[in-house]
């Protein structure tokens, strides 16, 4: 009985310890979670506490990134310096088989978690205007989170995602004209590549 009763005091203690990770329904709480990802130096935990509109571009991002690759796989010739050229600065996130994978190596390109870790700290200030809110921290550092959807998010890359979602669509566009022509070629002359 004795061992029952200090087993389940245990057990109450342990459980009455855990860290409870804050939601992201205050700017507050979805800056703190950052915290877990830049401990565990995890982009794939950051890609998962960015706002819902950074995250929908660059998944939009690594679908036209993947249909690009698949089209020049398929009806480019095997010329690997052609190929390599469609793709320019977006050539390693070209490769990643996921979004998640893709945000890795962007990610990993521009020092995200080293520039987070940089400015992380306790929070000084925050000023809150509409669906975005900018936290400062005693590291004398600034971070920009947008809400959707009554959840919070980190915004993230913002310069090198805006814009490049449209240049990469057109890009496409022009991928696709390329295949038409190569195909055109092939049956032209006969040839299987």
């Amino acid at each position: 009985m004795l061992k029952t009763v200090i087993w389940l005091i245990s057990i109450i203690i342990i459980c009455g310890c855990e860290t409870k990770i804050p939601d992201r329904s205050t700017p507050e709480g979805a800056f703190s979670r950052l915290s877990r990802c830049i401990d565990a130096a995890s982009t794939e935990c950051l890609f998962w506490e960015l706002d819902n509109e950074t995250r929908w571009t660059v998944s939009s991002i690594h679908k036209i990134l993947k249909e690009t690759r698949q089209t020049v796989e398929k009806s480019y010739p095997a010329d690997a310096t052609l190929r390599s050229s469609v793709y320019g600065k977006w050539q390693q996130e070209a490769l990643a088989q996921t979004d998640v994978a893709m945000f890795d190596t962007l990610c990993k390109k521009h020092n995200c978690l080293k520039l987070l870790a940089r400015g992380f700290g306790a929070i000084t200030a925050r000023q809150i205007k509409n669906n975005t809110a900018e936290i400062h921290t005693v590291r004398d550092a600034a971070f920009e989170l947008r809400k959707s959807k009554g959840q919070w998010g980190i915004v993230l890359l913002q310069d090198v995602l805006e814009g490049e979602k449209i240049r990469l669509s057109d890009s496409l566009k022009q991928v696709r004209r390329n295949a038409n022509e190569y195909e055109q070629q092939r049956l032209a002359t006969g040839k299987t590549k």
